[in-house]
């Protein structure tokens, strides 16, 4: 909550350290033997509002059951049971995401209590098939926080939306 309006202030910047954090965080355990030991290919897809019209910038990532190791000849595949742990991913992400802010906007005071809290990081299982994929992305990327369907009533001074509580 206290990052929201920070980063709506700041939206270029943070934002992109947003999306650059999340890249750095997969590359970094993605690189990691003890997880997949190669460079990991991913989508990345920036959402900035919830389901109920709330402000709250995330990112959504796609990222194949596996990668190339680094001369990109052999596919190294990823355990069953996870691609990288997001209990390690996690402070990776907040750590990286902080570091970029703070290099970004010198001048300007992150909310000290946004580092004590835990992030986490959700994470979902491979998607068995190219539909499910398909799927997956369509929620997420052919669609705005306001669709023509949630809109009920246009007035001279109102609009009144349906949302998800």
């Amino acid at each position: 909550m206290e990052l929201r309006e920070l980063i709506r202030q700041h939206q270029r910047v943070l934002l992109a350290a947003l999306m650059k954090s999340a890249a750095h965080s997969l590359l970094k355990l993605g690189a990691d033997p003890k997880y997949v030991g190669g460079a990991l290919g991913f989508l990345a897809v920036l959402h900035t509002w919830s389901g109920a019209l709330v402000y709250h910038p995330h990112v959504h990532c796609l990222v194949p059951g596996g990668a190339f190791n680094k001369k990109g000849q052999t596919w190294h595949r990823s355990r069953d049971d996870y691609l990288v742990p997001v209990k390690a991913l996690s402070p990776i992400f907040k750590a990286t995401f902080f570091d970029m802010a703070a290099k970004e906007l010198p001048d300007v005071s992150l909310p000290s209590t946004t580092r004590q809290k835990k992030w986490v990081v959700y994470s979902k299982p491979t998607a068995q098939s190219p539909e499910k994929v398909v799927e997956y992305l369509g929620r997420y990327v052919f669609r705005s926080a306001i669709t023509n369907a949630s809109i009920l009533k246009v007035g001279e001074k109102t609009v009144t939306l349906r949302y998800k509580k």
